[in-house]
């Protein structure tokens, strides 16, 4: 199911990241309990230098500025470097509970992070959650977060928004102490009146 979700998000927005010229977004953002990062968009490497390949798992180090988004296992290709900040919030390493997609991310402005033998402007999406989290607890600061790199042409970007949903993205809540309390007091009293006319039955 999450698999299916994570496609469906990366989906629904893909073809308005990709109208932008070669730029890759993503999204970190509170969504029924847990915290969801979806990414998409397109990336220019020709300028960066080529800085070596490994097999990762989706995380997240904000204040480190490391971030991978993607199907965990994947092999990588590391490029760099970047100019942007340096972190992205006070939270140390926290793992993903699960992830799909292209293994997109960053490593502050040392390194930018794409799938092995990716060429350069083809589309990209990723996704990944952490269950059970919110940004605060995994020490993520609200905010937009933008690298650059390159001149001319072959110049491009990568931005992080922090707290923000995809466009079109409908965030699903958690329901209140108030509203939790409403759903448990309509099932008492539809139960207690199922039980007051089994009595009245002769």
């Amino acid at each position: 199911m999450e698999m299916k979700i994570f496609k469906a998000l990366a989906a629904a927005w893909l073809l308005a990241c990709c109208n932008a010229h070669a730029a890759y977004t993503t999204y970190i953002y509170e969504s029924g309990g847990n915290v969801v990062a979806s990414g998409a968009g397109t990336l220019d490497t020709t300028s960066l230098g080529a800085l070596g390949a490994l097999s990762v798992t989706p995380l997240v180090i904000p204040v480190s500025a490391i971030l991978r988004v993607g199907t965990p296992g994947a092999s990588i290709q590391a490029f760099g470097p970047l100019n942007g900040p340096a972190s992205f919030g006070p939270g140390g390493l926290t793992n993903a509970d699960g992830g799909t997609g292209d293994m997109v991310g960053l490593f502050g402005a040392l390194a930018l992070f794409v799938p092995q033998a990716y060429v350069a402007g083809d589309p990209l999406s990723s996704s990944a959650s952490w269950s059970a989290a919110t940004l605060a607890t995994l020490g993520l600061t609200p905010g937009d977060y933008t690298w650059t790199w390159g001149s001319g042409p072959s110049s491009d970007s990568y931005t992080l928004r922090v707290g923000v949903a995809p466009p079109g993205v409908i965030v699903a809540s958690i329901p209140t102490l108030s509203e939790g309390a409403a759903v448990v007091m309509s099932a008492l009293l539809a139960i207690a009146g199922i039980c007051a006319l089994q009595r009245r039955r002769p």
